[in-house]
């Protein structure tokens, strides 16, 4: 057990730096009562920030008795003191999340019995347990707005088979008002679309349903509506959009509407006729022929009111006069020659009018269709403007054509995917100038048609990808110096929103000067590792390993001198085995400590033959492995460019730590392979250089006890162990000596497993 000051110490180089509030309280005994009655609990340790949060220097927080304290509200105190002590009594942790009022602030809490005190850590969850609220809130209000809302709306996700066919829809969500309309029973939600209604197999609509969802593209169309029985019972307009791997349903019951169309249609033959011939504004004329029966003008019948409102003499009564004498300047357009054809042909005609006049100059597009034996109905919207901002909408546009091309800098404009909820999920660059596709490195086809997670994956949650969307929040434009991964480019961005969906990117490439500043940084940071690494296996190795090494050997030489004539030759050869041992040990750790002391330093490398290295520590393990009844399996190795001390200490610990952590009463078996591989081949994580080149993949596995993936990572920690020393011995140095020493020899380690599974260690080793 770690001695007081060494607790405190220890606890403090694991907790200074932690963003929770981390505070370790030792018990204080009642001197009147039983040495077991608590008093009160004092704070032996309290970290930066447990000061913040009780808006102190953690220096105040020391020394400060739980029940006294000025810095708690008593309702508080009495929860700690209450859970600290039930803590104390058990021996067993406990965690929950709770409101606390004084500080206006959630937070969880876990407090565990630790090297004879309590162990409380504190995190503010104030803003993941507020955003759980506003997003319930927010479904409640969503779910409200779709159960008020005036059309039915059915949500249906795709059914498929093993082919990935659609063969149905299932029905995930319907509002009220679909109930409603669609008469429904009242368990539709979770069936299918066609075990409610059957006869939709074998028409167009289910066609329509899988179409939308395989091309993406929206569909609407009239239709009537039937039970589940098959009895039609109303007309409906239904609106048909993708939505994932299914379709939004919304439909509008128009029954009235198509009965009064129909009975319309029945009543005003000639009006429809108008009516689908028109635009907007609506004449008929009939012909004005000369004595040979040639058109030679046009007589108005009829005008309706917006004819009077868009005609270029607005009001005008013109009904019983003549078309070319109250609009002259109708000679010159190409009006009359188009109307007179279709009153001579029957053709319908649609086509565009610029009339110019003294007082006026247009455009009007223009629909016309032959009304009995010598008349035309006429309909027309006047498009002036529309036709003057197209003009000024070309310009702008070759202006900005012109910009684009010859700008330096790469200029984009990206448009945003989101999800169901709205939320963004993933972007797609809508345009980018010839600058912009040279400086990302992509080709123009991948850059206009991929998603940006499809060239990047981790995109969404880089610093660019976060910077992008506090942008499109806030409105506030955004810089920031990026690396695009698949490309290996440094870009220099300038980010503004141009709306809710769309953004603008202004970037330039920087990929010499950061290149220069990254391998700057990474020299510094490896520096600094360095130095910390050293310091840390000095340490090690000087205080916990040195000492207990010298006792034993000072205690074995002690007993065997009073041993002496009296061991038999057995018992000798077995204490030699131990003083030998002890020598080995003692070598190992002096080999350790030059391997801490050289890591930076410039050493040569050898060809070492790894079969010759690991056959030599079997034979140290030779007890380890008779003990444990192992098998070790060692297939063949290939021979490397290393450093022989530092190779040794790495299959080493892999090889101790694959028989120690063996299951209960399960022999270890251990195997032990290698192959040559590509560094983009071995399914480990390796930088893009190294991606081509060659290295031996080397796999230690075993069939021990394993350790949850999610802390794969975490086990190369110098000092961290998964387990106490009272199920297995170890100090936590060994994984960190393993990842090191591949380090120094510009390789790469992972380790997979699972609980009771086992685990494998694979290392690359530049071939």
């Amino acid at each position: 057990m770690l001695k007081e000051p060494e607790t405190e110490k220890l606890i403090a180089q694991l907790f200074d730096n932690q963003p929770d509030s981390v505070v370790w309280y030792r018990p204080i005994f009642d001197s009147l009562l039983p040495s077991t009655s608590i008093a009160d609990f004092e704070v032996h340790y309290a970290n930066n920030a447990a000061g913040r949060l009780l808006g102190t220097m953690s220096a105040e927080v020391l020394g400060t008795q739980l029940r006294t304290t000025p810095l708690l509200d008593e309702a508080t105190i009495s929860v700690i003191f209450t859970q600290c002590l039930d803590v104390w009594n058990s021996g067993e942790p406990i965690e929950y999340t709770y409101y606390n009022a004084g500080f206006h602030r959630y937070f969880n809490v876990q407090r565990s019995k630790v090297e004879g005190g309590i162990l409380s850590i504190t995190r503010d969850r104030t803003k993941e347990v507020q955003a759980g609220i506003e997003q319930q809130q927010q479904e409640r209000m969503y779910q409200q707005i779709l159960d008020t809302a005036a059309d039915g709306i059915m949500l249906l996700k795709a059914v498929r088979n093993g082919d990935k066919e659609i063969t149905d829809f299932r029905v995930a969500h319907c509002n009220r008002k679909g109930f409603e309309n669609g008469k429904l029973p009242p368990d539709a939600v979770g069936l299918t679309l066609l075990e409610l209604f059957p006869h939709l197999g074998s028409g167009d609509q289910f066609e329509l349903h899988k179409q939308v969802v395989e091309t993406g593209e929206p569909i609407r169309f009239e239709t009537s509506f039937r039970t589940t029985t098959g009895t039609e019972f109303g007309w409906f307009i239904v609106s048909l959009t993708k939505l994932d791997d299914g379709v939004i349903s919304n439909f509008v019951d128009v029954t009235d509407k198509k009965n009064q169309e129909q009975e319309t249609i029945k009543q005003k033959n000639l009006l429809n006729n108008i009516l689908d011939a028109s635009l907007n504004a609506i004449y008929t004329c009939d012909a004005v022929r000369d004595d040979n029966e040639k058109i030679v003008d046009l007589k108005f019948v009829q005008v309706n009111q917006r004819f009077k409102e868009l005609s270029v003499r607005p009001g005008l009564n013109v009904v019983g006069k003549n078309l070319l004498e109250e609009f002259p300047a109708t000679r010159e357009t190409e009006t009359m020659e188009q109307l007179v054809q279709v009153i001579e042909t029957g053709v319908p005609a649609r086509f565009e009018v610029h009339y110019h006049s003294d007082t006026y100059d247009g455009w009007y597009d223009t629909s016309a269709a032959k009304v009995g034996k010598n008349g035309v109905v006429v309909s027309f919207a006047n498009v002036t403007e529309l036709k003057q901002t197209i003009r000024e909408l070309q310009q702008q546009k070759t202006l900005l054509d012109k910009i684009l091309q010859h700008s330096a800098n790469g200029i984009s404009v990206t448009e945003m995917v989101r999800d169901a909820n709205g939320e963004v999920i993933d972007a797609i660059t809508l345009m980018a100038n010839d600058s912009a596709v040279s400086n990302t490195g992509l080709s123009r086809e991948v850059y206009l048609s991929t998603k940006a997670t499809e060239i990047d994956p981790n995109i969404m949650n880089s610093p660019y990808g976060q910077m992008c969307l506090k942008t499109l929040s806030t409105g506030e434009p955004a810089f920031i110096q990026y690396l695009l991964e698949f490309t290996g480019r440094w870009l220099e961005l300038t980010i503004s929103k141009m709306d809710d969906d769309h953004l603008i990117h202004i970037f330039t490439d920087v990929t010499a000067v950061k290149e220069a500043q990254v391998k700057q940084q990474q020299l510094l940071e490896k520096l600094k590792q360095s130095n910390e690494s050293l310091e840390v296996f000095t340490s090690a190795a000087s205080h916990d390993l040195k000492e207990p090494i010298r006792k034993v050997r000072f205690f074995i030489d002690r007993l065997m001198g009073q041993l002496e004539g009296r061991l038999s030759e057995e018992e000798s050869q077995l204490f030699g085995k131990v003083v030998a041992a002890t020598v080995r040990m003692k070598l190992l750790v002096d080999d350790l400590l030059e391997y801490s002391h050289v890591y930076n330093s410039q050493q040569e490398l050898e060809e070492v033959d790894l079969n010759r290295k690991v056959q030599l520590i079997l034979t140290d393990l030779e007890l380890m492995v008779t003990e444990k009844n192992a098998v070790v399996n060692v297939s063949d190795l290939p021979s490397v460019k290393g450093y022989r001390r530092q190779l040794q200490q790495l299959f080493q610990n892999l090889i101790s730590n694959a028989l120690k952590y063996n299951k209960p009463g399960v022999p270890p078996i251990v195997h032990i392979r290698s192959k040559l591989v590509k560094g983009s081949e071995g399914g480990l994580d390796v930088s893009s250089p190294d991606k081509d080149t060659m290295f031996y993949q080397i796999e230690v596995q075993d069939n021990g006890i394993g350790f949850e993936q999610h802390n794969a990572d975490r086990i190369f920690n110098i000092f961290t162990r998964l387990h106490g020393n009272s199920e297995y011995a170890g100090t936590g140095v060994g994984l960190a000596i393993v990842k090191k020493v591949v380090e120094k020899h510009k390789g790469y380690i992972s380790a997979h497993s699972e609980p009771g599974k086992g685990a494998i260690f694979s290392v690359l080793l530049p071939a």
